[in-house]
């Protein structure tokens, strides 16, 4: 992996930490991180609220979304109408239930606040021109291959932890799309490349567990997810010799070649290649920063495990490596 990719896997991982945190945070109203940032779109487009229009500004696929109306339609937060007019469109409105959420989770940012307290407000602006300046080119890259996206980021006036913490959502929304889009035409998959990634990283600590806390999964789901792999050849499972209850993943050669083949990542080189050497090394540090605080928001057990994991000193963002050619959007092959 080369310097850029790994600046893109440590902003990647202290997202999906933040995400965790959020999500916490937003369970006491019932709802989850991708329900509090639907119902906001939903009142924020009004009368032009459509499945196809959220799935465009929240840079997702139209059944994803449509699958997550039909669920906050299910508890009572949204409601789909057709339009009148047009017995094709499909109107979406916040329920009275959906509003009073909406409010009282608005007002419960305590998490997401805590995360970049320790930024002093000019690092705060600076690292949000770092994302602008990536969202901005994301962009452009993302509209190439997908629907024109919005340009305009609405941003909340003297909330700057909050806008900081919405464009980071954005940044990451859409270069997993561009990831997905650019993995799909040589066969990989933007999910299997992060596991491979975490076991490589991971190496004689590649256990189920370890791997979840990385990817910010469930161990469950890891296990099924590992399985599937070693189905395809991928990876080798094994027990450990000392622990015969502990299961710990190591890549086979084919899945070498994978992981090899999938982070050449000539799109992230792409993104952040408006970046100089000495901001990605800023960029680094400050996301180095918010991972550290956002760790403390994982539990004691979870934070305990992840210093474990950083103390290994394989988690250093500024990775070394060959760069690969420039990646041009749809020129690309």
């Amino acid at each position: 992996m080369g310097r850029k990719y790994g600046t893109w896997f440590l902003m990647r991982r202290t997202h999906d930490i933040m995400v965790q945190a959020r999500n916490r945070e937003l369970r006491q109203y019932g709802i989850n991180l991708e329900y509090s940032g639907t119902l906001n779109l939903v009142l924020k487009l009004g009368k032009d609220a459509t499945p196809g229009e959220i799935a465009r500004w929240r840079y997702r696929r139209p059944h994803t979304v449509s699958e997550v109306l039909r669920s906050m339609e299910r508890d009572g937060l949204v409601r789909r109408d057709r339009d009148l007019l047009r017995r094709n469109v499909i109107r979406v409105k916040a329920t009275a239930r959906g509003r009073r959420v909406h409010r009282e989770s608005r007002q419960t940012l305590a998490e997401i606040k805590q995360i970049f307290a320790s930024l002093g407000r000019e690092e705060l602006e600076r690292l949000f021109l770092f994302l602008e300046r990536l969202r901005s080119r994301a962009i452009t890259a993302f509209a190439v291959d997908y629907d024109a996206a919005p340009l305009k980021e609405q941003l909340v006036d003297g909330e700057l932890e909050y806008n900081l913490w919405r464009v980071l959502r954005r940044v990451n929304d859409i270069i997993v799309r561009i990831r997905e889009h650019e993995l799909s035409q040589h066969g990989f998959s933007a999910e299997t490349t992060a596991v491979l990634v975490a076991i490589d990283i991971l190496g004689e600590r590649a256990t189920p567990g370890e791997i979840a806390l990385v990817r910010q999964r469930s161990a469950g789901s890891i296990s099924a997810f590992l399985t599937r792999l070693e189905d395809g050849g991928l990876v080798r499972k094994h027990r450990d010799l000392k622990k015969k209850n502990q299961v710990r993943a190591a890549l086979t050669a084919k899945g070498e070649r994978y992981l090899r083949q999938a982070t050449r990542a000539a799109s992230i080189n792409y993104l952040f290649d408006i970046f100089t050497a000495q901001e990605l090394t800023e960029i680094g540090a400050l996301f180095t920063r918010r991972q550290e605080r956002a760790v403390a928001h994982l539990g004691p057990r979870g934070r305990d495990r992840w210093k474990e994991l950083v103390s290994t000193g394989k988690f250093d963002p500024v990775l070394t490596g060959s760069e690969v050619k420039t990646w041009t959007g749809r020129n690309s092959t």
